[in-house]
């Protein structure tokens, strides 16, 4: 079998949701994408964080019940039942990209 990468790495949400269903606690999957790159890229405290005074740049996510596929890196699949989906992303302050249907 090919190895299809368009499959698996569709977004880091999806990767995020992948996890999730896999059983992973939610706050260590926000943690391994949040503050522990900070801490690998040498940048705890300024990124990573909604501290005062870090960069803080957010994304708000619905965490929807809804069947979802994955594949692993053997194209085998299986499912899962949660999905985060991206509502809302504020940079520098800004916003930056909204669902249509955010707030509705």
């Amino acid at each position: 079998t090919t190895f299809n990468k368009a499959n698996k790495l569709r977004s880091l949400p999806f990767i995020m949701s992948r996890y999730l269903c896999l059983g992973v606690d939610i706050k260590n999957i926000v943690k391994a994408t949040t503050e522990t790159p900070a801490k690998l890229m040498k940048m705890e405290g300024r990124i990573g964080t909604l501290k005062a005074g870090a960069n803080a740049d957010v994304a708000i996510f619905k965490l929807k019940n809804q069947n979802v596929r994955f594949l692993d890196y053997k194209n085998e699949e299986y499912f899962g039942n949660k999905l985060l989906v991206p509502q809302m992303t504020i940079s520098n302050g800004e916003i930056v990209y909204s669902q249509i249907d955010f707030n509705i």
